[in-house]
């Protein structure tokens, strides 16, 4: 029998020659996740180490990495790199977040307020959106592997952080049995027990029984033995919301939440994009409460500020220039030639990507508008450590719509940085990634 205790690594050693081990943050069976440094990068991180020498654990640990690893969105823990302990142990470095579970919240709190709520779903439909459009279910959503923190100017900003019985859909190898329990059946979608495939919609239940219990404080269903929990997602009907929760929080967002809870996975939205797109219509056109029960109306979309008009030539600044190979000026395209749909003087933010600079250091952008090449927008959390100036090198990782469901990355080059935290203008290069460059095209042309 494996003793895990005397195979934790103590504060202060080494992993892989680079992560010095900080901190233990959870440690169980299968694995032992460590705040750890790497020094060579300056960047603080969170190590998870597989402690089991569990062949079918082992090709678990494997997938989540793989399927982690293909996400790229602001909701979804990035992953840095993998390997291996001197002691043949594999591990993965991921990023570092300083907030707590909602699992945390609910054991203080018992109940979130509704707004909070619709914040914490709104985000989760974003990430298992970007998710299912790459063929991936996580299967396995439940509060201890939601992250909460205080991030980009949202005071609840959510962030996924395991995918570790996750299905990639065209994967032809299924190491779950039919029978087998994974994970914690409080959030499990009915065709878990009969099915040998559950699809994007058993990931939108879960999201549902979240809902659920952050609005009543408990979930939808929950009985010992575990079993019988599974039997009554199958059987018994959704319990009534209490007069508290119909008081307080609008009909329209509890009738979203039952939708999540349908029985028949076909009746439920059919994956994270379907339910973001409904969640998206409501937040604009009802008005918000207050945790009183007092209504706030929310005001209409702020109008797009009128063109700006061209400047005599002979007067125009010139444009910084582009790295080799890649951007172009956005002044030497014809208007005309540009995507009609485009929106670089809006200042209703789009949505939130991420900035990557050339020493690795990484912040969250809110999106305010783009054009076939540019993109303008905020550098929010993580900001001050980065390299913003004009002509410095970035990636960015940029909605293709507003729902947040699919995300391109670009490289780029800092055309404007103003203010603090700094108003960005990014020159994109389109012979950086002529794929992604035209998703990102054809995706705001759509809207």
């Amino acid at each position: 029998m494996v003793d895990h205790e005397a195979r934790l690594h103590r504060v202060g050693t080494t992993i892989g020659g680079r992560y010095r081990i900080d901190e233990v943050l959870a440690k169980g069976a299968a694995g032992t996740v460590y705040k750890a440094y790497r020094q060579d990068m300056e960047r603080t991180v969170a190590l998870k180490v597989l402690n089991s020498e569990d062949a079918n654990l082992l090709e678990r640990f494997k997938r989540e990495i793989k399927a982690t690893a293909k996400l790229q969105h602001p909701n979804i823990i990035s992953i840095f790199e993998a390997g291996k302990t001197p002691d043949d142990r594999v591990f993965y470095a991921m990023e570092y977040l300083d907030g707590a579970t909602l699992r945390d919240i609910l054991e203080g709190e018992t109940t979130v307020a509704y707004h909070r709520v619709f914040n914490i779903v709104s985000q989760l439909a974003a990430a298992l959106g970007a998710a299912h459009s790459m063929g991936i279910v996580h299967r396995n959503l439940n509060p201890d592997d939601l992250m909460i923190a205080q991030q980009a100017g949202n005071p609840d900003f959510c962030t996924i952080l395991d995918f570790g019985v996750a299905r990639i859909m065209e994967s032809e190898s299924e190491l779950t049995m039919r029978g087998e329990i994974l994970g914690q059946p409080e959030y499990f979608a009915p065709e878990t027990l009969s099915e040998d495939e559950v699809g994007p919609a058993a990931d939108i239940y879960a999201v549902g029984c979240i809902a659920y219990e952050c609005l009543v404080g408990k979930p939808p269903f929950q009985a010992r033995p575990r079993m019988r929990t599974v039997w009554m997602h199958v059987k018994d009907p959704v319990p009534p919301f209490p007069d508290e929760v119909t008081n307080t929080a609008p009909k329209e967002f509890l009738d979203i939440v039952m939708w999540m809870l349908e029985k028949d996975p076909a009746a439920r939205p059919r994956d994270g994009r379907a339910l973001g797109q409904r969640l998206d219509s409501l937040e604009i056109t009802m008005p918000r409460r207050t945790t009183t029960g007092r209504q706030v109306v929310v005001p209409p979309p702020e109008a797009p500020a009128p063109p700006a008009e061209a400047p005599a030539p002979a007067a125009a600044t010139p444009a910084p220039a582009a790295p080799a190979g890649g951007s172009r000026d956005v002044r030497a395209t014809p208007f005309s030639n540009r995507v009609a749909a485009s929106r670089p003087n809006s200042q209703r933010p789009l949505a939130r990507g991420q900035l990557l600079d050339e020493a690795g250091k990484r912040c969250t952008f809110m999106v305010r508008g783009a054009t076939p090449d540019a993109i303008a927008g905020s550098a929010l959390a993580g900001s001050a450590s980065m390299n913003l100036t004009v002509g410095a090198p970035i990636r960015v990782a940029v909605p293709v719509d507003r729902q947040g469901s699919r995300y391109v990355q670009l490289g780029g080059v800092v055309a404007q940085s103003t203010g603090a935290p700094p108003e960005l203008v990014i020159h994109l290069s389109e012979a950086d990634d002529p794929e992604a460059y035209q998703a990102l095209v054809a995706g705001w042309a759509a809207q």
